[in-house]
C-alpha cells in the first residue's frame, strides 16, 4: 500500500488482496488506512489472521465509526460496498450507525411479528382453514385445474367432518375413520384423498404450521390399494361397436370422438379439450398442447385415413347444425358445449358411455338405448380402455414397445433414458397410427369373408 501526495493532501491508496494475504501474526493490531475513511485492525488468533475494518465519520459535531466487515470472511469488494452505503447515508443527513439501528430493530420486529403469526397458525389452525391455505397457496399454482378437483374432493368426503377440527388436536385414527367411510363407497377415491393430505401435511410441516403428519403409518399401498383396469376390446367386441354405437342414440361427435380415441390411442379429455385449429385435415395432423395433455407435454398425432373420416364427421356434422340453427360461425372445439363457447365436459363422454351399459334404465331413454353399448365381454367398459386397446392393437400389428409409448405420449420411467435417449420415433409414430386405422377400417367393415392374419401369419 502507497500512498499519494496532491497539492496539500495526502491520498491513501487502496489495500490490495496480496497485502492482507501477506499479513504476518507479528502485524497484529496494527491499523491499515484504506482509504476515504475506512480503517482496519489486525488481529492475530488461533484460526488465522483477520482484519476488522470500520467506517469513521463526523456527524453533527461527533466523530462516530461504525462496522463495514472483516477479513477474510467478506471481501474487499462487499466491504467497500458497505462503507460507500454509509457515505451515501451521510451525505442525504442520515447518520449510518442510527439507520443501522433502525434496520436491525425493524428486522427484529419483523421477525417477532412472523413468529408470533406462525404460533397463531400452530395453535389455532383448523382442517378446512389449512386445505384452503394450501390449495391457495400450492395447488393453485401447481396443478393444471388450479386445485378445482382437489377442493371439490375435500369439500365433499373431509370438509363436512373434519373442517372445522384443529390441526393440532387431528388423530391418525379420525383421519382413519373418515377414510373408512369414503373407502365403503369408493377405495380409489379414499387413495385419492390420503395421498391429497399428506401432501398438504408435508406443505404445512415444511413451512413449521404443524409439527408432525397425522396421516403417518397410513399406507397408500395397504390402506386403500389401487385397481389398475386391465379391460381391453377384443376384435369382435370392436366389430359391435360398428353397430351399438349407432343404436345407443349418440351426439355424432361423441360417437365419432369413441372411433378417434380407439384410431389415435389419445385420453379422453384430449379428444374433449380438442380445438379445429390444432387438427389439420389436408396435413392429416392434430397437435396436442401441452395444457391438454396429462403428462404436459405436447404431442402431434399423424392422423390416419380412418381417423381423418371420423373428424370429418363431426365437421360436416357442425355445419348442418349452423346452417338448422343459423349461427353464424363454427364452433371453435371439436366437441363444443350446447352454447358452442367452450369445449365439452371432460366428464361428459364417460358418462354418456356409462349411461347406455345400465341395468337401471333412465328414465325418458327407450330401453333399447339404455343398454346399447353392452358389450359381449363380461366387463362394462369406459372411454379410457379404447386407449389400452389400441396400444394392445399396435403391438399385435408388430408395432414396437418404444414406438407405442411414444404414441401414447407416455414419459420414459427411466431417468437416465429420458436424459440421454430421445430418438426422433415421428416416422415409426406415423406408421403405427396408420397401421392401427387400417385394422380398425377392416374391423369396421366387418367383411363375412375378411380373415384377420397376425404379423407372423403374413410373415
Amino acid at each position: 500500500m502507497v500512498g499519494t501526495k496532491v497539492g496539500t493532501n495526502f491520498i491513501v491508496a487502496k489495500l490490495t488482496l496480496n497485502e492482507l494475504k501477506n499479513l504476518k501474526p507479528e502485524d497484529g493490531k496494527t491499523t491499515l488506512p484504506d482509504g476515504e475513511s475506512v480503517y482496519g485492525t489486525v488481529r492475530h488468533g488461533k484460526t488465522g489472521t483477520s482484519v476488522s475494518f470500520i467506517f469513521k465519520y463526523k456527524y453533527e459535531g461527533k466523530f462516530k465509526n461504525i462496522r463495514v466487515g472483516t477479513w477474510p470472511k467478506d471481501g474487499l469488494k462487499e466491504i467497500r460496498a458497505e462503507a460507500t452505503a454509509a457515505r451515501n447515508l451521510l451525505a442525504e443527513g442520515k447518520d449510518p450507525a442510527l439507520e443501522r439501528r433502525n434496520t436491525k430493530q425493524g428486522a427484529k420486529q419483523e421477525q417477532q411479528s412472523k413468529a408470533a403469526e406462525l404460533e397463531a397458525i400452530r395453535a389455532g389452525i383448523t382442517f378446512g382453514e389449512l386445505a384452503e391455505k394450501w390449495i391457495t397457496q400450492d395447488r393453485a399454482t401447481a396443478m393444471k385445474d388450479k386445485g378445482a378437483e382437489v377442493r371439490r374432493s375435500f369439500n365433499k368426503d373431509l370438509i363436512p367432518d373434519l373442517g372445522k377440527l384443529l390441526v393440532k388436536d387431528l388423530t391418525r385414527g379420525r383421519i382413519a375413520i373418515q377414510l373408512d367411510k369414503v373407502k365403503a363407497r369408493s377405495p380409489s377415491i379414499a387413495r385419492y384423498l390420503l395421498a391429497d393430505m399428506r401432501a398438504m401435511f408435508k406443505w404445512a410441516m415444511i413451512r413449521e404450521y404443524i409439527d408432525s403428519d397425522p396421516t403417518y403409518l397410513l399406507e397408500l399401498k395397504k390402506y386403500a390399494t389401487k385397481n389398475e383396469r386391465e379391460r381391453i376390446l377384443s376384435s369382435e367386441e370392436i366389430k359391435e361397436l360398428t353397430t351399438a354405437l349407432p343404436a345407443a342414440l349418440l351426439p355424432v361427435h361423441t360417437e365419432q370422438a369413441l372411433w378417434i380415441m380407439l384410431a389415435t390411442c389419445c385420453r379422453v379429455g384430449e379428444i374433449s379439450q380438442a380445438k379445429w385449429a390444432d387438427v389439420d385435415l389436408d396435413k392429416g395432423t392434430w397437435r396436442i398442447p401441452a395444457p391438454n395433455s396429462k403428462n404436459g407435454k405436447p404431442l402431434t398425432i399423424s392422423l390416419s385415413a380412418f381417423a381423418i373420416e371420423r373428424f370429418k364427421a363431426i365437421q360436416a356434422e357442425q355445419e348442418r347444425q349452423m346452417e338448422a340453427w343459423e349461427r353464424p360461425t363454427l364452433p371453435a372445439y371439436v366437441i363444443p358445449n350446447d352454447n358452442w363457447t367452450t369445449h365439452i365436459d371432460v366428464k361428459a363422454i364417460g358418462k354418456q358411455v356409462r349411461d347406455r351399459q345400465r341395468e337401471t334404465p333412465l328414465k325418458g331413454r327407450i330401453q333399447k338405448a339404455n343398454k346399447a353399448l353392452v358389450l359381449k365381454g363380461e366387463e362394462a367398459w369406459t372411454p379410457h380402455d379404447l386407449r389400452r386397446t389400441g396400444a394392445t392393437l399396435m403391438r399385435s400389428l408388430g408395432i414396437d414397445s418404444d414406438t407405442i409409448e411414444a404414441c401414447l405420449n407416455h414419459v420414459k420411467k427411466d431417468t437416465l433414458k429420458r436424459i440421454y435417449q430421445r430418438p426422433d420415433l415421428s416416422h415409426e409414430m406415423a406408421v403405427a397410427w396408420a397401421t392401427l386405422g387400417e385394422r380398425l377400417d377392416l374391423l369396421k367393415s366387418n367383411h363375412a369373408n375378411v380373415v384377420e392374419l397376425t404379423p407372423r401369419q403374413i410373415a
